[in-house]
């Protein structure tokens, strides 16, 4: 299996559209926006043409507008209490006194968070005293154990999310002390209900936001050594033994899920060698599967991809011990996803296209579709070339037909 060696020119973070275009990609927010307030009150806002905001008077929002306004009074928001002037259109007589736009968001915004804040208190979190050197630790960075009424463990963040991030970051870049917290940390998410906690959103005073485990993917100096122990504990379930597979399997996919819609990721290759490093062909096929498919995140390096795309070939002719065309499948849509210059689709192409003999008909449709769908613009002669070989090394009477290796010998039976 091939590995990323250190000086083959890995760039660090997801490359722009103006660096490369085969490196444009899109960032994605890591954590999901907030409530549509805004689509609630505006639904009760009519626009001028000073681009000042006039509130209509609606009978189900009438506590809400008087308190709002009475706010924004105290709080100097509002302009001078001049009514509005007469118009030929009657529907504004009754409208409340002009407000600025941006002061009445702003002042929207503080109301909501309030709100929130008031829905966390009701929540009854009750502090708990740090355990171990660990949570003592995180104390110091603003990260508090609580429960709430049913003794179920969580983590109260002091401050905001972003704040914990930037902390993780600049405490991480000590390497003895990013040492230290990583060989706590290993040791704290042995326990499983320790490693539900970290995986579940963290309360805060403006509601639940995202996980521990977000924040140090997040962070700079944390992020690699966050993904070479997460995908050991993934590892750990994904091939467990244990009777009640489906509850370690969802614990692997809760892990992979923490990998999605990461904003950055700042190098790739250490993530290459321990993504590979992994033995997948041992592997259940709910975690198995997942992981591959979300290479393409994880790996937006167009370098580091190339080599994703050469492992994902050698993968895709091996046995493995739980669903076999499962995981042909999964690696031949994943294969689509990353991107490899026109040379090392061609030699993919080539490879799987003389080996189809070894691979049960099943598959053939999947792979057909890869190779349509990895031909490049400016190829010349691919489609025919592709025809060629598939005419070359198809041998429709001698088939697999399955994984058990039972084989047609008619057309017919096909």
């Amino acid at each position: 299996m091939f590995r990323r060696r250190k000086g083959r020119g890995v760039s660090r973070g997801k490359e722009t559209s103006t660096e490369s275009p085969m490196d444009s990609s899109e960032s994605v927010p890591a954590t999901p926006p907030s409530a549509d307030v805004e689509g609630y009150a505006t639904s009760n806002i009519s626009f001028v043409a000073s681009g000042r905001l006039l509130y209509r008077m609606d009978t189900s929002l009438n506590n809400f507008i008087i308190s709002l306004i009475t706010f924004l009074s105290s709080s100097g928001c509002t302009s001078a209490p001049s009514q509005v002037s007469s118009t030929k259109d009657n529907s504004l007589e009754d409208d409340f006194s002009i407000v600025d736009e941006r002061e009445f968001r702003r002042a929207l915004d503080r109301c909501y968070t309030q709100s929130q804040n008031r829905n966390v208190c009701r929540l009854n979190f009750n502090k708990m005293p740090a355990r171990n050197v660990f949570e003592k630790l995180l104390e110091e960075m603003g990260v508090e154990m609580c429960t709430n009424n049913d003794d179920e463990a969580s983590i109260y963040l002091a401050n905001s999310f972003y704040d914990l991030v930037k902390k993780l970051d600049a405490y991480c870049k000590d390497d003895n002390k990013r040492t230290t917290f990583f060989d706590l940390f290993e040791k704290e998410i042995v326990e499983e209900l320790k490693l539900k906690m970290y995986l579940s959103p963290s309360a805060s005073e403006a509601g639940y936001v995202d996980t521990f485990v977000r924040a140090l993917l997040m962070s700079n100096s944390s992020q690699a050594i966050t993904f070479s122990l997460i995908l050991k504990i993934i590892e750990s379930y994904a091939k467990s033994v244990a009777n009640d597979y489906i509850k370690s399997d969802s614990l692997a996919l809760a892990c992979i899920a923490q990998f999605r819609y990461l904003d950055t990721v700042y190098d790739c290759e250490p993530i290459f060698n321990s993504v590979f490093d992994c033995d997948l062909e041992n592997w259940r096929c709910a975690p198995r599967d997942a992981l591959i498919q979300v290479l393409p995140e994880i790996l937006p390096s167009h370098i580091v991809q190339q080599d994703t795309a050469n492992n994902l070939q050698q993968l895709f002719l091996k046995k493995v011990r739980d669903n076999l065309l499962s995981f042909r499948v999964t690696i031949l849509q994943t294969l689509l996803l990353l991107r490899t210059d026109e040379q090392t689709t061609n030699r993919i192409r080539g490879i799987m296209l003389q080996n189809l003999m070894n691979l049960n008909m099943e598959v053939l449709p999947e792979l057909v579709t890869y190779c349509l769908g990895s031909i490049h613009k400016n190829e010349k002669f691919a489609f025919r070339n592709f025809l060629c070989s598939l005419r070359a090394h198809l041998q429709l009477e001698n088939l697999k037909s399955s994984e058990t290796g039972a084989r047609y010998y008619t057309y017919n039976h096909l």
